[in-house]
């Protein structure tokens, strides 16, 4: 009788591994299926929020968004806080920012560019409602670019020519 329990509480166990992995193999997304082809492209997720992107080092705006195509991707965007956090945990992962005190900010595909009035998002040119709502307050000036700071995960205005890390991004 022992025996059967034991033969029973295995058959069980195992029906639930086979499951469970099952359902992990079905998880595997279009977008981390496609960003494992990009060579130097990682894959990363948070909550509901994924991400296949590179980070780079300083460039300006323009030169950033032509940097992304030439790869076949577009500067990124972080348009929630889900996204800003797997931002700023990707950066963590890389350089150890909460232990070491160290932050860093990059460029996101947001910019007034085209009239120098309404921010939009250079994904699908979306103006974003509220900018001074989005965008610190205490740095929001008349700068047409926008980045992110990590160690707040503020988003600032600044200069379209200034050299800034960024991060390219495949959809």
């Amino acid at each position: 009788m022992r025996d059967n329990k034991i033969i029973f509480t295995i058959l069980i166990f195992s029906a639930i591994s086979f499951i469970v992995t099952s359902i992990e193999k079905r998880q595997t997304t279009r977008l981390e299926t496609k960003c494992m082809k990009k060579k130097g492209f990682v894959y990363r997720y948070y909550k509901a929020v994924e991400k296949c992107f590179q980070f780079l080092f300083y460039d300006s705006y323009v030169e950033a968004i032509n940097k992304c195509k030439g790869m076949g991707a577009q500067l990124a965007t972080f348009k929630s806080d889900d996204h800003k956090i797997l931002a700023y945990n990707y950066l963590d992962e890389l350089y150890n920012l909460t232990a070491e005190g160290y932050h860093t900010y990059f460029f996101i595909g947001l910019d007034k560019r085209q009239d120098g009035v309404t921010f939009r998002w250079i994904d699908d040119g979306q103006p974003i409602k509220n900018a001074s709502h989005y965008i610190d307050v205490f740095f929001y000036t008349e700068d047409d670019c926008v980045i992110m700071y990590t160690q707040h995960k503020d988003i600032w205005t600044c200069d379209c020519e200034d050299f800034v890390p960024f991060f390219c991004e495949i959809r």
